[in-house]
């Protein structure tokens, strides 16, 4: 058992994704290097040297089939978590977990019923329209930020009681706005599915595809076809290093070869 070493956990990792790989090649599923783990691979070449996380991206019909086949495929020492495989989860994307470890992050609830594991993060895209950042960030706040508190264990206080009858209601009225306006307006973009998109950023088809290899801690992954403008739309000034005070891994404390 090995007790808080970093490498430990970015190694496990890097085998989960090249197990996913595995899958996506054999049937034919594009995905690709997303978030953190692809501003790794252009700034460092591998797991940005703080970073405890590792992050893919689908698109919707690569995500469904991948969640469908995922159980007969990947070995049995990796679980995958979704809403439908574990409800309580407070998110609305899959984790790919190490049954074989343990991940304590620094807002975890260790009381809900969701796997502990070491993880990667698969997150579903939908193709839809060009839109502004404000009306984005609009739609996540009315829909996707609600969904997520409900989501998550309450307690019984008059904030969280306002927050209960608000938060059912305000679903309910903007997410067939928001299908309206996906339905009827041209779709060249891809995003994050709106209960997902925190960073209230969406892409160009031609900045994600056709995806292409980028080196990853030595292996080739899939990535963005520019991922330059990619990782511009998310992040800003991506290649200046951030203060070392922000320099913080998800979590406090983790545990890998649990059996050993």
């Amino acid at each position: 058992m090995i007790k808080n070493d970093l490498r430990s956990v970015q190694l496990v990792q890097l085998a989960m994704l090249k197990e996913v790989d595995i899958v996506c090649k054999k049937y034919g599923l594009t995905y690709w290097l997303n978030y953190g783990t692809l501003l790794g691979a252009v700034r460092h070449g591998g797991f940005i040297p703080w970073d405890d996380d590792l992050d893919v991206g689908m698109l919707s019909g690569d995500y469904r089939k991948f969640l469908e086949i995922a159980e007969k495929e990947l070995p049995p020492d990796l679980f995958l978590q979704t809403k439908k495989t574990n409800p309580e989860i407070p998110h609305f994307y899959a984790n790919l977990l190490n049954n074989n470890s343990l991940f304590v992050g620094h807002r975890m609830d260790m009381r809900m019923a969701s796997h502990k594991g070491i993880y990667m993060d698969i997150f579903e895209y939908a193709p839809c329209p060009g839109l502004s950042k404000s009306v984005i960030r609009f739609f996540y706040k009315t829909i996707g930020k609600p969904l997520a508190v409900l989501s998550e264990r309450q307690y019984l206080t008059l904030k969280s009681v306002i927050q209960y009858f608000v938060f059912r209601i305000s679903p309910v009225i903007f997410k067939p706005v928001w299908l309206m306006i996906n339905a009827f307006r041209k779709k060249n973009y891809i995003a994050e599915k709106i209960e997902n998109n925190g960073y209230f950023v969406q892409h160009h088809f031609e900045t994600v595809f056709p995806v292409k290899p980028i080196v990853f801690e030595g292996h080739e992954f899939p990535a963005p076809n520019d991922p330059d403008r990619y990782l511009t739309a998310v992040y800003g000034d991506y290649m200046t290093l951030p203060p070392e005070k922000d320099r913080r891994t998800h979590a406090y404390m983790y545990f890998t070869n649990l059996n050993e």
